[in-house]
Formats: structure tokens, sequence, C-alpha cells
């Protein structure tokens, strides 16, 4: 008997004057037999080749199923052994909040019933890593810790994210702006200065949001091009951290030049679709007004809509400046490509595992052979959600020829009194504003299916001891069984208030 590894195979270039009886697969489970032996190419019959079966060894690896590979040959037979990696059979994470739980599975990278596979577990780590720091925790440390299960074919891999501490802000500076004040050309940056109270709605706390630094600049330049200066210039973010205090400070340099008024505003089409009056009606750029670069992106929605109304499903819409420095105005002009006529081919629904295909399609107004309408398509999907029946829509255009298109229309639907997943719902509840007249107000509210349960008791009591003060209690247990992972939460509630005059 005779065993081989990959490194043995590809080593060696020589044949092995022993035709082959028999071929066969042990330890699979992930891909069939056949499968293999068409991956492999290895076939009974033909002539023992080292470098023919090495190959078909690395062929197995690179399919990322498997910790080990080796082969025997025993009486002419090739046995090829395989020790697959283990399946990933649940993925939790510790301690994290739902809505967290929901934003770092979204980039993962792997997910329930894929093999575990060490790199691509590092990989994840840093995808979650990436989401905290944009959070503003910095020195934070991701571990995936793994438990076997199954006699060790399935593990379950949970994150521990031990975050660390957050970087804020203690000084923003902008360098250069003399015409438009600070708080007016950050009103659109990320990144803010930490003010008193940054806690209470509508105050900046000051976090540092290190992704979001890169596109700042950008949100500068931008408020100074929605008030005509078109020829501004804003630095990349200086920044300054200590992270022996965790405070940063933040620099900008500007430079304004001056506000252009526009002079003339024109529109060229490559192809006479609609007059060019019936384009201009209602554009919120104005001659003699300040240039607004907000009012262009608005102008050029409305202009591609009018033709797009025509059948033009990819109608282009560029803008050009012409600008005199001397007396600071701009001529813009419009250059209008409206492509080809764009028909309906087909109109495909899927998402909607309860509701009929007629029901959805009675509301879209675009039906095979009509030529296409952006105005319909957008009635369509406002239509859809109207319904009540779905929590999102979308309707995706694909180009199947030059003049032809179809639509995928992608449903979510709702949850009703019987869902998908969560079974028969069950609700009953109970509420007296004046139990057995005493003016205590009390509240029972439950709602069970099969994969959640949610319990709510509350007793109100508005006029404490007959007198201005009110007193309330609330108790609440919840339970939701998802797909991966099971949240449960406890807590209860007290508000104390005070009657201010006869009517607040």
């Amino acid at each position: 008997m005779k065993k081989f590894s990959a490194a043995m195979l590809l080593a060696s270039v020589s044949s092995y004057a022993l035709v082959i009886q028999d071929v066969r697969y042990e330890g699979l489970s992930r891909i069939s037999p056949m499968m293999a032996e068409e991956m492999s190419g290895v076939r009974k019959g033909e002539q023992f080749v080292y470098d023919k079966i090495g190959k078909s060894i690395l062929n197995f690896y690179s399919q990322g199923y498997f910790d080990d590979i080796w082969v025997e040959e025993k009486d002419g037979a090739l046995i090829y052994h395989f020790k697959e990696k283990p399946v990933i059979a649940k993925i939790e994470f510790a301690g994290e909040s739902e809505g967290d739980i929901e934003k770092y599975m979204s980039d993962l990278g792997i997910k329930k019933g894929d093999s575990y596979d060490e790199e691509r577990i590092e990989k994840s780590k840093k995808a979650v890593m990436k989401h905290v720091e944009n959070e503003g925790f910095y020195n934070t440390v991701v571990e995936a810790d793994k438990k076997e299960i199954n006699d060790g074919s399935a593990v379950e891999v949970t994150y521990v994210i031990n975050k660390g501490d957050k970087i804020y802000i203690e000084k923003l500076t902008t360098v250069g702006n003399s015409k438009l004040k600070k708080k007016k050309i950050l009103s659109q940056a990320a990144n803010q200065e930490r003010e008193w109270a940054g806690w209470l709605w509508g105050r900046h706390d000051g976090k540092l949001k290190l992704e979001e630094l890169t596109y700042d600049s950008a949100r500068i330049k931008d408020v100074y091009m929605q008030n005509g200066y078109l020829d501004a210039t804003v630095s990349d973010a200086f920044l300054t951290a200590d992270f022996n205090t965790y405070t940063a400070t933040l620099d900008y340099k500007i430079t304004e030049g001056e506000p252009y008024n526009v002079i003339d505003i024109k529109i060229e089409q490559k192809e006479k679709i609609l007059d060019d009056n019936v384009l201009m009606e209602g554009l919120k750029l104005k001659k003699g007004e300040v240039f607004n670069i907000e009012k262009l992106r608005k102008d050029m929605d409305a202009i591609k809509n009018k033709i797009a109304d025509k059948g033009y499903a990819f109608t282009r819409v560029t803008p050009d400046f012409s600008k005199d420095e001397n007396t600071h105005t701009t001529t813009v002009t419009f250059m209008v490509d409206p492509g080809q006529k764009v028909y309906i081919n087909n109109v495909y629904i899927s998402g909607n595992s309860r509701t009929l295909d007629n029901v959805v399609r009675r509301e879209v107004f675009l039906a095979p052979g009509d030529l296409y309408s952006l105005t319909d398509m957008t009635d369509s999907k406002n239509s859809l959600k109207r319904t009540g029946y779905f929590e999102d829509v979308t309707i995706e255009e694909k180009r199947v020829s030059a003049d032809k298109m179809d639509l995928l229309v992608k449903v979510k639907e709702a949850p009703t009194g019987y869902g998908t997943y969560d079974g028969l719902i069950f609700n009953a509840g109970i509420n007296d504003k004046n139990v057995f007249g005493s003016g205590l107000n009390l509240g029972f509210n439950m709602e069970v299916s099969g994969k959640q349960s949610n319990y709510d008791i509350s007793l109100a009591n508005p006029r404490l001891r007959d007198g201005k003060y009110s007193l309330s209690g609330n108790i609440f247990s919840r339970k939701y069984i998802a797909y991966d992972y099971t949240e449960k939460s406890t807590g209860s509630s007290v508000t104390l208030g005070r009657q201010i005059g006869r009517h607040l």
C-alpha cells in the first residue's frame, strides 16, 4: 500500500506503470462522489500518473471545503481520503443589541452553512472592527470564539467585542473662510466639534467618525457650491489625535473666491425630443440669481424625467459651465442625450411568497409592450408601498437589448396575523382607565406566536393622593427567536409627573 500527499505527487513527474483498477472517495459529505470524480479528472482504467493525481488534490483544496486530503493506492485501487472543514451552524454576538447585530452581519462575509475557514474568520473580524470604529471606538479588540458541536463536524462562532475608547473632537478650525460662517460651512459635515451638553438632540457630541472624514471636505465644498462659490477649494482634513486623552483637533484650509451669478441657461439636445421651452419650464436655476449646485441637480433630474417619460429610459443630462472670472458670471448649458426609445419586454415579480402575482401586477402601470415611462415607474413603486402589504419594494431595470428592458419587481412582504416565520400570532389586551371606579389606569397586553412572546403590564395613578402629582409604572418581558439567535429582555419603568395649571 502506498500513500501520497499533494507535495509528494507534484514533486514527481514520472509515471507509475500501473493501471487504476478503481477510484474511491472517502469522507465526503459536502459533495457527491459523482461530482468528486468530475473534479478530479482521474478515471478507472487510466494509467497511474503522479502529476495528474497531484493536480486533482490541488483542485479539491481550491473548493475551500477541506482541511486535509491524502491519497493511497491499495491493490490497484486509488483511494482519496478527505477531512472536511466543519460547517458553521450558528453565529452569535455576545452582549450586542439586535440592531448592532444586523449591522455587523451585513458585511460579515460569512453566514450559517458556510465552511469554517480561519482566513475568512479573520476578514470577518476586520469587518466587525470597521463598523465599531465607525461608531467612534478605537483600540477595540474583536475575538471569534469557536465551539465544536456534532463531534467536530460543525461549529458555533461567537464574536466577542471589547470596545475601546471613543475619540472626541475638542477643537475644529477652519482657516481662510471670511464670507461664509464656520457654522454654515460645517452644516453638512459628519465630524463636528464637541459642544456642551452634546448628548442633547440638536447638539454635537464630537465623536470622531473616521470613515466619514474622507468625505467631509467634499461636503464643505458642496456648501460653497450651493452659495455660488465655483472657485472655492477645501483642503483634506488635517487630524491630530491624542491617544492619552482620546481627544483630537481637526483643521481645514479654505480658499473661497467670489460667488458667481447665472447670466444664461441653455439646453442642447443631441436629438430633438421636446421643445427647449418645455424643458425650461419649472427649472430652479434662474438668470440673474446666484448659482446653486443643489438647484442644478434638481434641474438635471427634472429634464431627464421629462425626456424619460417619452420612452427614453437611458437619457443622460450633463451640465457644462462657462465661467467669466472677471465678472464672476456663468452660463449653464444642459447637454441632453436621450439615447434610444425603450419598450418593456417583460415584468418579473419575486418575493411574494404569500401575495398572489396578480395582486402585485395590478399595481404596476407598465406591462410588456408598453413604452417606458419614468413617471409610471415611480407611481408603480409608490402604489405598491401604499397597499400596506409590503415592507419594501424595489423595481430594477434590466436592459435586454438596445430598445427593450425587463422590469424586476422585488417585494418584501409585511407581517400579518400569520407569517411564514412567526406562524400564527395571538394578541390580547385589557385596558381600563377607571379600575373599579378608583381612577387608576390598568393595562395588560400580550402578543404570542411560535417565535416571539411580548408581555406588558402597566398601572398609573393620574392624581397621586388626590394631589397634582401623577405616578405610573410599567413591567415588560420580551422574547424573540430569530434564525441564528434568541433575544430576551425584561425591564420596568417608573414615571412621575405634575399638573401645571388646570389645562397642562
